[in-house]
């Protein structure tokens, strides 16, 4: 089993608007890893015109011969850490970054099956020694038990291989407060931290 070892730390920003809090996340965190050392990538799904939809002859070859797809999936390869920064819609993730998860973590990227002898078959997951993180802007309060952190953790990261971190719940935004977005943020930098002890130590935003 390999272990993803890379310091590198991936942020999938989703979010249509450049002025969003969202935005302000992903930048807050880029500007702490670049401020530590640490080698930061943005990838952001609206400016690079994400195509979310899986066709046919993708499906049946479990594989894409698509650039940009390519791109994501070395990307994905090489980090330690995977920081998803969304808004909450309707308890998800935006769609563009559910296509994400179809399209990029794939047979061979993410996961491959095996058998055993009694020919069982059994998924593998390949980003060994990743760790996940969330970022969430909400209208929402944060909740312990949310369908957005199942998904993403407990069917994506576990099948993957990968390890669940942090929730960071920026909401209710409606009615925040300046301090209340400074605290946000300050989560939101803590997760630049390189050892995941001092990215739990550091966090202020994380939902219970």
């Amino acid at each position: 089993m390999t272990l993803i070892k890379s310091e590198t730390l991936l942020i999938i920003l989703a979010h249509p608007k450049t002025d969003s809090f969202c935005a302000s996340c992903a930048q807050v965190l880029c500007q702490r890893c670049n401020e530590i050392g640490r080698l930061c990538i943005v990838r952001d799904l609206y400016a690079e015109a994400f195509d979310p939809v899986m066709g046919p002859n993708e499906l049946d070859s479990k594989s894409s011969f698509d650039a940009l797809i390519l791109s994501h999936q070395e990307d994905l390869r090489q980090a330690g850490s995977v920081v998803f920064i969304g808004p909450e819609w309707w308890g998800r993730f935006p769609a563009i970054l559910e296509g994400w998860l179809d399209r990029v973590l794939r047979p061979g990227i993410a996961y491959n099956y095996q058998e055993d002898f009694l020919q069982t078959r059994s998924s593998v997951g390949l980003l060994n020694g990743q760790t996940w993180h969330l970022v969430v802007s909400s209208d929402s309060a944060a909740q312990a038990e949310h369908p957005l952190k199942t998904t993403m953790f407990d069917h994506g990261a576990a099948f993957c291989g990968a390890l669940a971190g942090s929730t960071i719940w920026c909401g209710p935004q409606h009615d925040a407060s300046w301090h209340d977005r400074r605290e946000w943020l300050s989560g939101v930098s803590a997760l630049a931290a390189r050892d995941p002890s001092q990215t739990e130590a550091k966090l202020k935003g994380d939902a219970p």
